[in-house]
């Protein structure tokens, strides 16, 4: 192309995209109504919404639900905004206003189910919430989001038998991983431990594991429904299993596993345990930690040294081996590197807290499965 011609069809491009976002600008400016009927400002609500405007659209939703003649996705909306801001209460009176109304959409009136459910979810009401859904019928249950807040307020409400059906159709709608319900069972099975029915809890134990072998809620509580009764073979080769499948259950599972086998004297089975986990993953540095640190309660301090500088090399930002690292060299009494690990590094912690991703749940203790919103596998570690 010669120089004359793309500096045409640059200009003929520029004009375009001008050309173009003033239509768009223009659009915007008539694509509200400017009537004050329903329509209009019903329209105008909308667009309060879209820009992010939430007190500018709760005043004008609420304004059209008392003027009357609003549509439907008004007073769920208006009702939604109402939950939001902590009056569950009338979010639950506008939504049930609604259902009174004849000639609904079938796709309205599922949406209603669900908010209500929601409302008496937000009001502290789980079983109510399970009794709105059962109520609306078979289609409501087909769907994803209703069948979610079944389960969770099912769960709730203390019905697990019921909680578990509804996860399973959800697994069979494809909405839910086959995995989960391991989850969900682990957690049922702990929950029936604590309650002192061991029987109920081993046969809810051995489905989850049935279900996923590798489920790392029911390998933790295996571990330690073992250790309670003196099996201390199974306890090891439970937590065993959850350290090699897990990185984030990997400190608590070794940690177990060491007391353990420490108060019994095998501490062949120790060195084992965190070798077995190296081989499944190479780069897990609470593993390298825990066998640098346990050569060294052997007295094989070189040995330490020499592992933990191999990965710190390897992984230069390691900060907990890099620490366990500097601690082995001030016993050897080696300081030419210590002070250049204690500058790069900064106190790492294991973690002591989690919060679900999803709703922000806080709880001391690692969770798979979120008994706040439901969510599975959304804890991390909280910095």
């Amino acid at each position: 192309m010669t120089q004359p011609a793309w500096i045409a069809s640059t200009v003929a491009a520029v004009v375009a995209v001008t050309a173009a976002g003033i239509a768009t600008a223009r659009w915007r400016r008539r694509r509200v109504p400017r009537g004050d009927g329903a329509t209009g400002r019903w329209a105008r609500a909308l667009e309060r919404l879209v820009d992010g405007d939430v007190e500018g659209a709760f005043a004008a939703l609420e304004a059209l639900v008392r003027a009357g003649g609003a549509p439907p996705e008004a007073y769920v909306r208006l009702g939604i905004l109402l939950r939001e801001r902590g009056d569950a209460e009338r979010a639950l009176q506008i939504h049930r206003s609604l259902t009174v109304r004849e000639r609904l959409e079938p796709n309205v009136r599922r949406r209603l189910v669900l908010e209500i459910a929601e409302d008496y979810a937000a009001l502290g009401r789980p079983a109510k919430a399970v009794e709105v859904i059962d109520a609306a019928g078979r289609d409501a249950r087909r769907d994803g989001e209703v069948l979610r807040v079944l389960a969770r307020e099912a769960q709730r409400a203390g019905d697990r038998p019921r909680a578990f059906e509804v996860l399973q159709a959800r697994v069979r709608a494809g909405d839910l991983a086959e995995r989960h319900l391991a989850v969900f069972l682990a957690e049922w099975a702990r929950e029936l431990s604590a309650a002192g029915q061991e029987r109920e809890a081993r046969k809810r134990l051995q489905r989850a594991l049935r279900i996923d072998p590798d489920c790392v809620a029911a390998r933790m509580l295996e571990g330690e429904l073992a250790q309670a009764r003196g099996d201390l073979d199974t306890a090891i080769d439970a937590w065993k299993a959850a350290a090699c499948a897990s990185a984030l259950a990997c400190p608590e599972a070794l940690g177990r596993i060491e007391r353990a086998a420490f108060r019994a004297g095998r501490f062949g089975d120790v060195e084992a345990v965190y070798r077995a986990v190296l081989d499944a993953r190479p780069d897990d540095e609470t593993a390298v930690s825990a066998l640098a640190a346990f050569h060294r309660k052997q007295g094989r301090l070189d040995d330490a040294v020499a592992r933990l500088e191999a990965f710190v090399e390897e992984h230069p930002g390691a900060r907990q081996a890099a620490l366990t690292l500097a601690s082995c060299l001030a016993e050897r009494g080696d300081t030419s590197r210590i002070a250049e690990l204690v500058e790069t590094m900064r106190e790492r912690a294991r973690p002591k807290r989690w919060r679900c991703r999803c709703c922000g749940r806080v709880d001391d203790t690692l969770r798979f499965h979120c008994p706040a919103c439901d969510a599975f596998e959304s804890h991390e570690p909280v910095p």
